[in-house]
């Protein structure tokens, strides 16, 4: 079966049930989100998102997470737990700034360096999207990363096509 990710780029404000964004737009993001699955006829929803951090929060599931329990198919919250996040060297954007407080370093490796801890987490995800063997899956992730998953998903032979770049509620 051909390995195919559908990339879904947009803002966490639609995944998680805190949100103050307006439940119309909300809903708006799961009708796209369910439109999506049927025309692609989608095995596996998958999210940069994890488990520890909506326990943290008290969130419960996600928006993609209770979506496919409707729909029945799978769900994946594909995000690293900080424990493997360290193990991995992922650092955060402020990790990274913070770490060259005293340095001279240029804005310009500062990004570099970012984009580096993001290449890892991306790995990460398609990887653990191939761990599940269901295809085709849609992933969803912050915009920030569409551009680089894609890339790194073509590299690592996996059919990919983006489905929104930043997803607005309109």
């Amino acid at each position: 079966m051909l390995s195919q990710v559908y990339v879904f780029g947009t803002s966490h404000e639609y995944q998680r049930p805190d949100s103050k964004v307006p439940t119309s737009s909300i809903h708006k993001f799961e009708e796209a989100l369910k439109a999506i699955c049927a025309t692609q006829k989608i095995a596996l929803i998958a999210e940069e998102n994890n488990l520890e951090a909506q326990t943290e929060r008290k969130l419960g599931d996600s928006l993609p997470c209770k979506l496919a329990q409707l729909i029945s198919l799978h769900h994946l919250y594909c995000d690293p737990d900080r424990k493997t996040r360290t193990a991995l060297g992922i650092r955060q954007e402020n990790d990274i700034r913070a770490s060259h407080l005293f340095d001279d370093v240029t804005e310009e490796d500062i990004q570099a360096e970012l984009m580096e801890s993001h290449k890892i987490r991306e790995r990460y995800w398609l990887a653990e999207l191939r761990k599940q063997n269901l295809w085709p899956a849609l992933f969803i992730c912050g915009a920030n990363h569409v551009q680089s998953l894609v890339d790194e998903a073509s590299l690592a032979g996996l059919a990919v096509e983006v489905v929104q770049e930043d997803w607005p509620a309109q």
